[in-house]
């Protein structure tokens, strides 16, 4: 019995491989017969609404990496059952360049994916498959991080991303969020934060202000995800501006915090506990851990345009 269960996920694996790369051998084009039109992973998930079920897809880049690298081990650790991860991946993928992709049904993405708790890779992936893989429940999108912070960048992207999106997404009752992503850290010393003069308090507030005015007109999108502000009510926290792994992508505790921001959003609640704990062989939280993770996530969902100081300073 388990060597026929092996051997019907690879074959599954063989063909969501060749359904997203497969080329035409006359043109070069991608052969888009291939893909199918309905879940490529798993049919048999609960309907929308079973509060045991989640399913996102993120529409991002490395950040959105960052944010989805703990979502399933986050979700199984607060009860979810099934939990179906997505994460359409170029690095620094600004909404200009996946409004382009979309419009030209281009196979530009490494698509990550997760549901049965391992991240899988395939390579040369449309958003149009992406999208078809699940009848997700969420599907996410954000602007590039060296860009969240100028509002002359969002549009007309933004909208025709959304029109796209809305148009092929297989669930008719999927909700949009938008990532609000994090200012950088103070020393990050390379040429992409001088946009922000090399302060974070600008670019902080930068985005805070182009979210509100140029994401939240829109009321397709269902849910802003606070990611920066959460960050940023951490950093006033025992822990300080160490949230980065090199200036501006997350650490571990980083991608923990960021997680649960996303679920918090989700759940529009307040959390009550944190239940993960050994998140790897080099990050096993503490009880003053998980508990200014949990301030910090409530506060950047109750109060998400304003950072909150923490409590937990020493």
């Amino acid at each position: 019995m388990k060597k026929t269960i092996a051997l019907f996920l690879v074959c599954m694996m063989l063909l969501c491989f060749c359904a997203c790369s497969g080329q035409n051998a006359d043109n070069g084009q991608p052969d888009t017969t291939q893909v199918p039109t309905g879940s490529a992973v798993d049919p048999n998930y609960d309907p929308v609404n079973n509060d045991k079920t989640l399913k996102v897809l993120a529409i991002g880049n490395s950040f959105s990496n960052d944010t989805t690298h703990f979502l399933e081990d986050v979700a199984k650790a607060e009860g979810f059952e099934k939990i179906a991860i997505g994460n359409l991946y170029i690095s620094g993928c600004t909404l200009q360049t996946h409004a382009q992709n979309a419009a030209g049904n281009l196979p530009a993405y490494k698509f990550y994916m997760n549901y049965d708790g391992e991240w899988k890779t395939i390579e040369g992936c449309t958003l149009d498959y992406a999208l078809k893989n699940q009848d997700w429940d969420i599907i996410t999108m954000q602007q590039g991080s060296t860009y969240s912070g100028k509002p002359e960048s969002y549009e007309p992207y933004l909208t025709q991303l959304i029109e796209y999106v809305n148009k092929n997404k297989t669930n008719p009752n999927a909700r949009l969020a938008w990532n609000m992503t994090w200012a950088y850290q103070k020393d990050f010393e390379k040429d992409m934060f001088s946009m922000y003069v090399y302060d974070q308090e600008i670019m902080y507030h930068s985005i805070l202000n182009t979210v509100q005015s140029k994401v939240m007109s829109h009321k397709e999108i269902s849910y802003i995800m606070p990611c920066g502000t959460a960050i940023q009510n951490a950093r006033t926290s025992y822990v300080g501006d160490t949230l980065t792994r090199d200036g501006y992508h997350m650490s571990e505790l980083g991608r923990v915090i960021t997680s649960y921001t996303w679920l918090a959003t989700f759940l529009n609640e307040p959390l009550t506990e944190i239940n993960f704990t050994h998140v790897s062989d080099t990050l096993i939280l503490t009880e003053q851990d998980k508990a200014m993770i949990l301030e910090a996530v409530n506060n950047a969902i109750k109060t998400p345009f304003a950072v909150t100081n923490s409590t937990y300073t020493g």
